[in-house]
């Protein structure tokens, strides 16, 4: 759709007058993402830019009803090097933008062959330079967006409620970076392998005597673990660290 410029003015106008007929206060894009996935283009970046960029002039342009304001416009964008680099053209987005939603947890998932916080603040100690581990985490990637462009005004961090959750192939390993199986037993709530809520961590914390740690507290959450099982998540003092982010 975004390689079209009539494409283009076709949804600049139907979200315009969706977004009115049914009284929301602005559009947030979620586009995941563009270059990748599902025939995605190479040219992909550039026609998002133009989508955005016409859909900020209908906004600015448009005679906004009585009693209302000029609509939002905001977008999803990840977290990740490879995907801001192919499919975001930030300086024209942050122009355009009200703000931007970081997409900044699930930097890891129960996928990989080792435990590992999916929401880390800031990058472990000791890491070598060549560690893609040094750029999954919060702190460079709000750092990264500053550098191509975004007004860091404009950059809210995601925060996530959930935890991300591992089988041990070693009970008494239970570390970050302990080897894991796979992903966690699904929990009543979530019903899905590798996930928990944050109320059923507590729960299984406070019911169910599993342990909890948080040996790193100003670079990530807590993590809790109990035989074979292993969850990290975000408590309230790295949510704390999170909202007082200095870049």
């Amino acid at each position: 759709m975004v390689e079209s410029s009539s494409d283009r003015q076709r949804f600049v106008r139907s979200a315009v007058s969706f977004l009115r007929k049914h009284g929301f206060d602005g559009l947030d894009l979620d586009w995941e993402y563009p270059g990748f996935r599902d025939g995605g283009q190479d040219d992909d970046k550039q026609g998002y830019a133009k989508l955005v960029k016409e859909l900020r002039e209908a906004f600015d342009s448009e005679n906004v009803p009585s009693g209302k304001s000029t609509l939002l416009l905001t977008m999803a964008v990840p977290a990740g090097q490879q995907y801001i680099d192919k499919g975001f053209d930030v300086p024209v987005l942050s122009k355009n933008l009200d703000f931007f939603n970081m997409l900044t947890y699930d930097y890891h998932t129960a996928h990989e062959p080792l435990t590992n916080h999916h929401a880390p603040l800031k990058e472990m100690p000791d890491l070598e330079d060549w560690d893609p581990n040094r750029l999954l985490n919060i702190e460079w990637s709000v750092k990264y967006y500053i550098k191509k462009g975004a007004d860091p005004k404009k950059l809210v961090v995601g925060i996530p409620t959930y935890g991300r959750s591992y089988t041990l192939s070693d009970p008494d390993e239970t570390d970050i970076g302990s080897p894991a199986d796979g992903p966690g037993e699904q929990g009543e709530a979530t019903r899905e392998k590798g996930y928990l809520a944050y109320y059923e961590i507590c729960q299984l914390i406070q019911e169910q005597d599993w342990e909890l740690e948080a040996p790193y507290p100003d670079m990530m959450g807590p993590f809790a673990y109990k035989d074979n099982q292993w969850v990290g998540f975000d408590d309230e003092e790295i949510i704390i660290e999170k909202v007082e982010l200095k870049t």
